[in-house]
């Protein structure tokens, strides 16, 4: 991505309360997401379901895992490296790739899929959301957030299908 794609890209959403929409979206659906989650991990624990172990300790060795390949590969952000403003404003410097959330977001969607099949794509759907407006925000290059996508889904398709 290019200063000139992203400026490109964020045009149709530099007004305020397209602004708003976006950093309510993000943190929107980084609450929901980790909600859902931990409602699923409560409901599992209480019915008394083998699967808490995996839901639990997948996500968690793959949360660990990608915190120490972001540390490792340092990517810097897209408002680091390119003469942009982003939409989202962030102080933070380094570890962009790959997006955590997203990341995060993918394997709590596998871990509903492994449970509810296809009652789980509106988690999917969240998560592409949530993708796309951390990219249109500024955060994170695009290759971030579906390098982020891709790990999410495969480590979940490892070890939970």
């Amino acid at each position: 991505m290019t200063a000139e794609q992203y400026e490109k890209w964020s045009r149709p959403f530099r007004r305020p309360a397209w602004i708003v929409c976006l950093k309510a979206i993000n943190q929107g659906v980084t609450l929901l997401m980790f909600f859902a989650y931990c409602g699923l991990v409560i409901w599992l624990a209480w019915a008394g379901r083998r699967e808490v172990y995996p839901i639990v300790c997948v996500p968690a060795l793959f949360f660990a895992a990608l915190s120490l390949l972001r540390r490792w590969i340092n990517a810097p952000r897209p408002y680091e490296v390119l003469k942009i403003e982003p939409l989202i404003v962030k102080n933070k410097k380094g570890n962009s790739m790959p997006s955590r959330h997203v990341a995060s977001a993918c394997i709590i969607s596998m871990a509903f899929a492994s449970l509810f099949g296809a009652w789980s794509i509106p988690f999917f759907v969240l998560s592409a959301l949530l993708a796309f407006v951390r990219v249109i925000g500024g955060i994170h290059f695009p290759a971030d957030a579906v390098v982020g996508a891709v790990l999410g889904i495969l480590f979940g398709f490892i070890l939970f299908l």
